[in-house]
């Protein structure tokens, strides 16, 4: 898998500190790509997102989304890497 950029389409309601990390292999993993998690207005209101992968991804791997922040961090509709 190659891509440079994480994209996602959530909804969420965390006002601070929420994030999704996309981690290689198991939750514990590399940390491949932090995103910033802010509401965007209610549980109902999605929204597009991308953020720059922080290290190239080759070979094949496990991906894991984990959320960070709270017990409801976001609504995800979808995830995507892009080139």
């Amino acid at each position: 898998m190659r891509g440079d950029r994480l994209a996602v389409r959530l909804a969420s309601t965390c006002r601070a500190g929420c994030s999704l990390q996309l981690r290689l292999d198991t939750p514990q993993g590399p940390v491949a790509a932090t995103l910033p998690v802010r509401a965007p207005g209610s549980a109902d209101t999605w929204e597009e997102r991308s953020v720059t992968l922080s290290r190239r991804l080759t070979g094949v791997h496990s991906l894991c989304l984990v959320a960070k922040g709270g017990p409801r961090v976001a609504r995800l509709d979808w995830l995507t890497i892009r080139p």
